[in-house]
């Protein structure tokens, strides 16, 4: 079984994802990362609420947490993923921290001005694209 890489670990800059109790550092998504993985990201982004709904939709989840660890933890396998004890808040805030590690989230600096729209599809606001 693949253990959390223990140099990323000493990093307490690295944003971390807890799955089945253990911490997993996730590594900053390089360029070529974000080019992999940013039109899943981005398209399931706003949706983590609705997917947690299906089975379909954990997978999709799913896909989004390994793609966090794979750079950090390249031995790490999808089936080792799926055969881990993870809780339903803790797969969200995993999402979340993958999400934030690419870069789609941000911490606001004390009188930053947010964004005018966030990253991904437009929609109104009837939530209709």
């Amino acid at each position: 079984m693949t253990e959390p890489n223990k140099t990323l670990l000493a990093d307490e800059t690295v944003l971390r994802a807890k799955l089945g109790g253990v911490d997993w550092p996730l590594r900053p998504f390089s360029l070529r990362d974000l080019s992999l993985y940013a039109p899943m990201l981005i398209e399931r982004a706003g949706k983590t609420a609705q997917l947690m709904t299906t089975s379909e939709g954990i997978v999709a989840l799913g896909d989004i947490v390994f793609a966090g660890l794979k750079s950090g933890h390249p031995e790490l396998t999808r089936e080792e993923l799926d055969a881990m004890a993870i809780g339903f808040f803790e797969l969200k805030d995993a999402v979340m921290a993958v999400l934030r590690q690419a870069g789609m989230f941000r911490d606001m600096a004390p009188g930053e001005t947010a964004p005018a729209a966030p990253l991904g599809p437009a929609t109104s606001q009837t939530g209709a694209p």
